[in-house]
């Protein structure tokens, strides 16, 4: 794979795509190269910053949330056809 193998398509409007073109001369670069340097500079900036998101549960949702981890399973007729393919590929495979 390349790394010129996918395409982003998206509408600015001319203001903006006067902006960048600006930009991007200014620092000896082709527009499409300033602009996907800046989108993946701001990629790189923002998603640690997700990752650093809490949830914060009032008391009534919090005992909620755990009553629902700590309840037992009750699997469904989907869930018991995987487990039982499960089952029957671990056994096939196995020595």
């Amino acid at each position: 794979m390349s790394w010129m193998d996918n395409h982003m398509h998206f509408l600015i409007s001319s203001h903006d795509k006067h902006l960048i073109e600006k930009a991007a001369r200014l620092k000896g670069l082709k527009s499409t190269t300033y602009a996907r340097q800046c989108l993946l500079a701001a990629a790189e900036r923002d998603l640690p910053e997700f990752g650093k998101q809490k949830l914060v549960l009032n008391e009534q949702d919090w005992t909620l949330f755990m009553s629902i981890l700590s309840a037992p399973i009750k699997p469904n007729k989907n869930l018991k056809k995987a487990f039982d393919s499960y089952h029957f590929l671990v056994e096939v495979q196995s020595p």
